[in-house]
C-alpha cells in the first residue's frame, strides 16, 4: 500500500514543491524592526485622497441597504476624485479613479455619472475610467470564470488596457460596486466566507487604493457601528482602514452617513441629500439622529434610544455589586438592545472620568470620597 502512495505523479509534485521552497528566504533572514529603527526613520505623513477619510492604500467599505442610493454616492465620489471637487465637503486630492460597475445597466451608470459631471460642471476627462458589466460576462460566459476570478484577471493582466485604454498602474484607485456579485455561492452573512472574499479584493489592488460598496447586515442598521452593518461583519468588519454606513434618514431623498476609521480619527456622523439627484450635497442643518425605521406592518418613522453612561451605572445597584465584562457587554444588548462597540465606548468613558474600575476582569462601581459624604 506504501508503495501506491508514491506514485510518479506524486513524487514529481513532491519535488515541485521542495523546488519552491527552496527559493524561500530562510529564517534567519528574516529582519526585526527596533525601536530605534523606528524612531530614526523618515515617516511619511498621511496622504489623504478624501480630507479626514480617505487615505491613500486604504480598503474603503461603502455599505448600506439595498436601494439606499449607495451606487449614486459612489458615482459622485469617483467624479469627486477624478476632477478634484470636494466630496460632502471634504476636499478631494485629483487622482485616476476606475469604477467597475457590476451591478446596473451600463446606460443607467453612464446617464447618472454624465447628468453628475454636467451638475457640477466638470469633465475629468480621461482620468475617469469605467468597466461595465457587459463587459465582464465576456470574461465569465466565454472564459468559464468564476466573476471574482474574471475581474482578477481584468485587473492583473493587459486585458485592462484593452477596457480602458489605460494599464492597471495607470490608476490611483479602483472602485467595485458591488461586492456582492463577487460572491457567488457564498453566504453573504457568512463572516468566515465573506472575511476570505474580502481578503480577495484587497488583493486584487496591488497595493492601490480600493473602494468597495456592499449590503449591510438584515434587520435594523440605525443603531448599528459603521463597521458592524457590513455582511459578513465579524471578519470583514476589521479588514478595511476605513467603513462608511448609510443609514435611511426619515427626511426623504436624505441619508445619514455614519463612519468608522481604523487611525480611529472617526467623523461624527452627518447627513448627506440626493434632493437634488444625482448630486450629492451635505446637508448640515439636517439632524444626524433623525432615523427612519421600518416596522414589520409597514413603514414607521422613530428614532433610536439614546444611550447614556447613566444606562450602564444604573445596573450597579452599590459598591459591592461586580460584573463580568463580557455579562456586562450581554446585559447592555439585552437590556437596552446597546450594540457591543456603544457599550464598550461608554465604559470606555466612564473608566476615564473614574466612574467604573475593572480588577480582576470584573467591572465595579469606584468608591471616591465624594460618595462617602
Amino acid at each position: 500500500m506504501n508503495e501506491a502512495i508514491f506514485t510518479p505523479e506524486k513524487m514529481e509534485e513532491a519535488e515541485k514543491l521542495k523546488e519552491a521552497l527552496a527559493g524561500l528566504p530562510s529564517g534567519s533572514e528574516i529582519r526585526i524592526t527596533t525601536a530605534d529603527d523606528i524612531i530614526s526613520e523618515e515617516l511619511p505623513k498621511p496622504e489623504y485622497l478624501i480630507d479626514g477619510l480617505l487615505e491613500r492604500n486604504d480598503l474603503f467599505f461603502f455599505t448600506g441597504k439595498s436601494k439606499s442610493g449607495k451606487s449614486t454616492c459612489i458615482i459622485n465620489m469617483a467624479v469627486a476624485l477624478a476632477s478634484g471637487i470636494p466630496f460632502a465637503g471634504r476636499h478631494c486630492k485629483p487622482c485616476n479613479v476606475l469604477l467597475i460597475s457590476l451591478e446596473d445597466k451600463e446606460s443607467t451608470v453612464k446617464r447618472r455619472a454624465k447628468d453628475c459631471m454636467h451638475g457640477w460642471n466638470v469633465n475629468p476627462g480621461n482620468k475617469l475610467g469605467f468597466v461595465f458589466r457587459n463587459e465582464m460576462l465576456k470574461y465569465t460566459l466565454g472564459g468559464n470564470k468564476t466573476n471574482l476570478e474574471a475581474l482578477a484577471e481584468i485587473l492583473q493582466n493587459d486585458k485592462l488596457k484593452s477596457l480602458t485604454g489605460r494599464p492597471l498602474n495607470y490608476y490611483d484607485v479602483i472602485i467595485v460596486d458591488p461586492l456582492y456579485y463577487l460572491a457567488e455561492a457564498m453566504d453573504e452573512n457568512n463572516s468566515k466566507e465573506m472575511g476570505k472574499l474580502a481578503r480577495d479584493v484587497r488583493n486584487l489592488g496591488a497595493g492601490r487604493t480600493m473602494i468597495v460598496t456592499a449590503h449591510s447586515t438584515k434587520g435594523d442598521i440605525s443603531n448599528k457601528e459603521a463597521e458592524e452593518g457590513i455582511s459578513g461583519s465579524g471578519i470583514s468588519g476589521r479588514i478595511g482602514e476605513a467603513y462608511v454606513l448609510l443609514v435611511p434618514h426619515e427626511k426623504e431623498g436624505h441619508i445619514i452617513a455614519r463612519f468608522k476609521l481604523r487611525n480611529e480619527r472617526n467623523p461624527k456622523d452627518e447627513v448627506w441629500s440626493l434632493n437634488d439627484y444625482p448630486r450629492l450635497n451635505l446637508a448640515p442643518d439636517e439632524d444626524p439622529t433623525a432615523y427612519k425605521k421600518t416596522g414589520r406592518a409597514g413603514g414607521t418613522s422613530g428614532r433610536p434610544k439614546v444611550f447614556t453612561e447613566e444606562m450602564i451605572l444604573n445596573l450597579f445597584p452599590d459598591f459591592k455589586t461586580e460584573i463580568k465584562a463580557a455579562d456586562l457587554w450581554d446585559i447592555c444588548a439585552k437590556k437596552h438592545s446597546m450594540s457591543k462597540s456603544t457599550a464598550e465606548g461608554l465604559i470606555r468613558q466612564l473608566k476615564n472620568n473614574g466612574e467604573l474600575e475593572n480588577q480582576n476582569g470584573k467591572y465595579k462601581r469606584k468608591f471616591t470620597a465624594n460618595e462617602n459624604m
